[in-house]
């Protein structure tokens, strides 16, 4: 129609007489009268800068899906803006179903409320341990403000590092130590009893060297179980 701007621009590269390309833009325009403008834009700088964006920005893609920690971005309204291949792969949900949707809707209420509570009263970074039954574990959840103006509330990044794993160790190491020290009073008990029957003058000899059997097998025992605290200690 006279007068508007065609909606599609060609674009191709040229050789300039110094001998360097150009990316140009090609545009008609339709005059009222029925003539034709074409305008030639050097889009050069222009279509280096986008070109250079895109590739950070799939550069920035890899990195942020190639961190085994799950990771999700929020908007100041705790919204879905961004989340990592780890989260993705702990949902179980595709980012389409995840991004601009409240973050609450895809963790368990007790995640929900603590991250609520610190982000209401502080704009701070802070850390807490979670069990989240969603993402499948323990959890020590690094939180994050992100700032793009200084006048409003910031957005969020949460960082959820697996210690599901380290804490059955402990747990299981506490298990162990408890279980020892119990062990610890058999032997203990046994060794003690003989040294003080050995005091006795009446004792045949015989029966002394039954009981110093039994307190060298008691010995052999508590090393067996020095060597197990160890391992269990420096592992």
């Amino acid at each position: 129609y006279p007068g508007d701007v065609e909606a599609y621009q060609t674009i191709f590269s040229v050789k300039s007489k110094s001998g360097s390309e150009k990316i140009v833009g090609f545009r008609p325009v339709i005059l009222a009268d029925g003539r034709i403008i074409a305008t030639f834009l050097d889009i050069t700088a222009e279509t280096k800068a986008q070109e250079e964006i895109i590739q950070a920005k799939n550069e920035w893609e890899r990195t942020f899906n190639a961190v085994s920690d799950p990771i999700v971005i929020l908007d100041r309204e705790h919204k879905i803006v961004q989340a990592n291949k780890a989260m993705l792969d702990r949902l179980r949900i595709v980012p389409q179903r995840l991004i601009g949707r409240h973050y609450s809707e895809f963790f368990t209420s007790e995640t929900v409320k603590v991250i609520d509570m610190k982000t209401s009263s502080s704009e701070t970074r802070f850390s807490v341990e979670i069990f989240d039954q969603t993402l499948g574990g323990v959890f020590d959840l690094s939180v994050f403000p992100v700032r793009d103006d200084l006048d409003k509330p910031p957005g969020w990044v949460l960082v959820a590092r697996d210690v599901t794993a380290v804490r059955s160790m402990e747990r299981a190491r506490r298990l162990a130590v408890h279980h020892l020290s119990h062990e610890l009073k058999t032997p203990l008990a046994i060794i003690k009893g003989s040294l003080k029957d050995l005091d006795n003058d009446t004792m045949s000899a015989r029966a002394k060297e039954i009981k110093i059997e039994r307190i060298r097998r008691s010995l052999d025992r508590l090393s067996d179980i020095q060597q197990i605290v160890k391992e269990i200690v420096e592992p």
